[in-house]
């Protein structure tokens, strides 16, 4: 699975409301940019932050409680990402208002690789196939873009996913599994912020 890409992007617009949220949960979690990121060199992350573009404030949220962090009042929307060993399939999801909406680019079903049951993996398949205006407007609220920036981008295609993260403002970071990553003892029960995990994982 190493070949693998698979993290959930999250967007906040108050990274040090998110932190204190996450710290006061005693969640052992960390916030990740990615390198093109405009603070990702910073020392001054949070004072820094309500500067940015709504675009510029999406976030890698790692986590052993990825699954409920919908819960969250200071994360606005997620964002599950999958892309297959074949860099051409991929797989999103978005959580937001309540409800999920998948769409698997892809010319069969993943099965297992999604945890579950093919069939909804068609249904995936099929809405990615024919994405309906409703949610082309979902996501043109999500990333509070015009369609035309990000919908030529979304199909099967060697560079396509990249390409949409790139045009969107999500994190991309290629083989990133978030599921593998190391969290050190120093930052058990609490969230860290880039800068210090970088520090502290080495």
């Amino acid at each position: 699975m190493s070949e693998y890409t698979v993290y959930t992007a999250i967007h906040t617009e108050n990274i040090d409301a998110l932190r204190d949220e996450l710290n006061n949960l005693g969640w052992t979690s960390f916030l990740l940019s990615d390198f093109a990121h405009p603070l990702a060199k910073s020392d001054d992350i949070v004072n820094q932050w309500q500067d940015l573009s709504h675009q510029q404030k999406w976030l890698i949220l790692v986590t052993k409680q990825a699954c409920e962090i919908t819960l969250l009042e200071n994360i606005t929307h997620s964002i599950d990402l999958m892309i297959h060993e074949r860099p051409e399939l991929w797989r999103i999801s978005f959580n937001t208002n309540g409800n999920t909406y998948t769409l698997l680019f892809s010319d069969k079903p993943w099965g297992d690789l999604c945890a579950v049951d093919p069939n909804d993996d068609w249904q995936s398949i099929e809405r990615a196939n024919n994405i309906s205006e409703d949610d082309l407007q979902m996501m043109e609220d999500v990333f509070q873009l015009k369609r035309q920036t990000f919908q030529d981008f979304l199909k099967m295609g060697r560079s396509m996913v990249w390409q949409f993260l790139e045009a969107t403002g999500l994190p991309a970071l290629e083989m990133f599994c978030d599921y593998s990553c190391y969290h050190p003892a120093a930052g058990e029960g609490r969230c860290m912020l880039w800068d210090e995990y970088t520090q502290l994982a080495g």
